[in-house]
């Protein structure tokens, strides 16, 4: 049996799950106890910034949705903070917001442009679509009269 991620827990009453074989896709779905399979963000956040700063980049910031992070048991946050560490990258405090997109787009996008503003990061490392048009909105200047914007997974 194969379990997708969900955004709700699901429950699964007392279902007898001793007669399946199950794997689980993503860390969203914390029931039934069984293999996992999904994606090292924790990994890719360390890459991504080691490959970010090799290009001279120091200024790196990272904006990621506060439940998508805790969907992934910190591995967003967990994978910034351990590769400033790692790589002695100086970096800019990362940007952990609710999500407010569904309810409220102008209010997020107001909180990522003045974290923008005050934090004027030259790179930003982030899983949420929604940044690089903030970025592009807010103008940002930097030695190439551009603020930079990537989007990762």
């Amino acid at each position: 049996m194969l379990i997708p991620p969900h955004g709700a827990p699901a429950d699964w009453g007392d279902f007898d799950w001793s007669k399946f074989s199950i794997i689980r896709f993503g860390l969203s779905v914390a029931s039934p106890d069984s293999h996992l399979v999904t994606s090292d963000q924790h990994r890719a956040v360390v890459m991504a910034l080691k490959k970010i700063s090799s290009y001279g980049y120091q200024r790196i910031g990272m904006v990621v949705g506060e439940q998508l992070d805790q969907n992934v048991g910190g591995n967003f946050s967990g994978g910034f903070h351990a590769a400033q560490k790692l790589y002695q990258v100086p970096g800019v405090a990362s940007l952990l917001y609710s999500e407010l997109r569904g309810h409220a787009p102008a209010k997020a996008r107001e909180l990522i442009r003045r974290w923008l503003l005050k934090t004027r990061p030259d790179a930003v490392l982030t899983a949420d679509a929604l940044v690089p048009a903030v970025i592009r909105e807010t103008g940002l200047p930097d030695s190439g009269g551009h603020c930079r914007g990537g989007h990762g997974h």
